[in-house]
């Protein structure tokens, strides 16, 4: 059983670290993963999940969930795994105290941005296959997009671009698809 469940960690590991290197994301700033990242992510939580039915509180299953919830956006699974991993006995390292404070971060801004980060990413696609660059200064194609989606206030979220120094399509592109 033991040996089992380190052929599962290692397994886990693997393709979390498989996820993370095409996800073409940052620690800071985070965006959604890439496409080719999200089968590796999915095997990571599969076998994450097996792992903590058997142990609920593998301090290493649980570290690892919480990267592979980061990596899939999921901030508040990444916060309760990482906090549930400290109550099963990991330290509360500088680093794992830092990552827990870089989590509520990034969760904070996701909600604040009123935009979900596969949508964001549309976002940036449709500008960019409309051409833009920086001779757009006007908002008119963000906000085009923004009027096509009915799950989406598009004053709030035009304010909330601009929160972020977005003040044309090109901006959006600039300082929060790519920033």
């Amino acid at each position: 059983m033991h040996d089992q469940l380190s052929v599962s960690l290692i397994t886990a590991r693997d393709s979390m670290n498989s996820a993370i290197k095409l996800s073409k994301q940052g620690s800071y700033h985070r965006r959604a993963p890439s496409a080719e990242s999200l089968p590796h992510y999915g095997e990571a939580r599969r076998a994450l999940l097996q792992i903590l039915e058997q142990e609920p509180n593998n301090r290493e299953a649980l570290l690892m969930m919480s990267q592979v919830s980061e990596g899939l956006m999921n901030f508040k699974a990444a916060i309760h795994n990482l906090e549930k991993a400290f109550l099963a006995g990991e330290p509360r390292s500088k680093k794992h105290l830092k990552k827990l404070a870089l989590l509520w971060e990034n969760a904070k801004d996701w909600k604040d941005l009123l935009l979900k980060p596969e949508d964001l990413r549309e976002l940036g696609d449709y500008l960019m296959s409309m051409g833009v660059g920086s001779e757009h200064r006007t908002l008119e194609l963000t906000r085009n997009w923004l009027a096509e989606r009915e799950e989406y206030d598009t004053g709030a979220t035009i304010a909330a671009l601009a929160e972020r120094g977005a003040f044309s399509d090109f901006q959006v592109l600039a300082n929060v698809v790519y920033g």
